[in-house]
């Protein structure tokens, strides 16, 4: 095995390409809520992250099979058509569209007031997605009205995890994404339409933890039966990410570098950058194995404590080594998706630096033809793995030894689009 040690918030983003899609509320996506003097149309792409490298067939966490579209608006102080006094947010278009066909980037056209300010959110795969008391979340156009804070109480919906094995559905990642811009006046948009430059992105709501295993010893067959994740949440996840601002009103990663072996860690301000930006460029560094910065500073919901998450084997066996490469492996054919996580390892560390242990459970059998044996190996800490936010992909490899174990870690993004978004998501 030649885990590298890659980190990468991966850029986690993904949208689902929706091609057919159609509407699932009774509301037209091209008329808006409130006629305006000079209505436009705006104009933006869906797409698909990292679609040319993966053909026909969609992965199951890339998968969109419901996207709700809502564009918020509030007019400028110098918009027409308003009282510059007056300047509330309104939603102009909620709608839900379902995939009814072959998945393709899809072009949205929307009919919205022009001189004004948009907010648009995507929400993917919102079906079954409840709060902690078990109620179905509100999208209604209320909850996308912000108050005197600037934020809207979506921003603040909380999903709870309904099974400890695989907390979401894997073929319908929960996946949202956020975006903001101004729309000028109509007699400065060419034939009454307002293009969006750049493709608009879903980010996934969830981590991911897959595991690869290689046995080097020649005493001993291995069959991985479980392993266990510590200090992980488990049964809820904010539905919008929160990530903070420093000080200085800037967002900021922790960056590692490494002296005399031993790895040291400052904080970075994203300069004239947005943190989703930052995202994008890591998972190209990632790519070159040149990524060393990683994303501290956000927000778990209140009362998130976190646990341990239990991931069953069956049949993953492997047989003794000979003593010379190439060693037998093994790939565990599921993932597990977890919300993300924020288990800082010193209380006061203004870097906010994390750390996650894992427990293998195997069941062993000397060559020596002695009686096969459970073995359940101490907690091993999890290397170069100092954040758990949405939309990481954490490869962890295991390397059975004549009596212990060794842990590899390769953070991954999940896709190879770099994003540029006028706002963030």
């Amino acid at each position: 095995m030649n885990l590298k040690h890659r980190h990468i918030i991966g850029i986690c983003l993904l949208l689902c390409g929706l091609s057919g899609f159609v509407a699932c509320t009774d509301e037209s996506p091209e008329l808006p809520r409130k006629e305006e003097d000079a209505p436009i149309f705006l104009t933006f792409q869906a797409d698909v992250a990292g679609a040319s490298t993966r053909g026909a067939e969609t992965a199951a966490d890339d998968r969109v099979e419901m996207l709700r579209i809502v564009i918020v608006s509030k007019a400028t102080e110098a918009g027409t058509g308003s009282n510059p006094a007056d300047t509330k947010w309104e939603v102009e278009h909620n709608t839900c569209f379902t995939s009814v066909g072959p998945q393709r980037p899809l072009e949205y056209t929307f009919k919205v007031a022009a001189d004004s300010r948009k907010r648009i959110y995507l929400i993917a795969n919102e079906s079954g997605l409840v709060n902690t008391e078990g109620t179905p979340l509100d999208f209604s156009d209320e909850q996308f009205i912000p108050d005197a804070t600037d934020k809207a109480p979506v921003d603040d919906h909380v999903f709870a995890i309904s099974s400890p094995r695989y907390p979401y559905t894997p073929s319908a990642l929960p996946m949202t994404a956020l975006y903001e811009t101004d729309v000028p006046s109509a007699d400065q948009i060419t034939n009454g339409e307002f293009a969006w430059p750049n493709p608009l992105y879903l980010v996934r709501a969830a981590t991911k933890l897959s595991f690869e295993f290689t046995n080097q010893s020649t005493r001993k067959a291995v069959t991985v039966t479980g392993i266990d994740i510590q200090q992980v949440i488990t049964d809820r996840m904010y539905l919008m990410p929160h990530v903070n601002k420093n000080s200085e009103d800037k967002y900021w990663v922790v960056e590692e570098t490494e002296t005399d072996g031993t790895p040291q860690y400052a904080s970075k301000p994203l300069v004239n950058q947005d943190w989703v930006d930052w995202m994008g460029d890591e998972a190209q560094k990632s790519n070159e194995d040149k990524d060393n910065e990683w994303l501290t500073d956000y927000e778990v919901p209140d009362n998130a404590m976190p646990g341990t998450a239990t991931v069953p084997f069956t049949s993953l066996s492997m047989p003794a080594a000979t003593g010379t490469g190439p060693y037998p492996s093994a790939e565990a054919s599921d993932a597990i998706y977890l919300p993300e996580s924020k288990t800082v390892k010193a209380e006061n560390d203004p870097l906010q630096l994390q750390e996650y242990n894992i427990t293998v459970r195997t069941k062993e059998q000397a060559t020596d033809g002695t009686e096969e044996k459970e073995k359940t190996y101490p907690p091993q800490t999890l290397p170069h793995l100092a954040s758990l936010f949405r939309n990481t992909h954490v490869v962890v490899g295991i390397v059975f030894t004549d009596h212990d174990i060794e842990c590899e870690v390769d953070v991954i993004p999940y896709s190879e689009v770099i994003l540029e978004p006028d706002f963030g998501l």
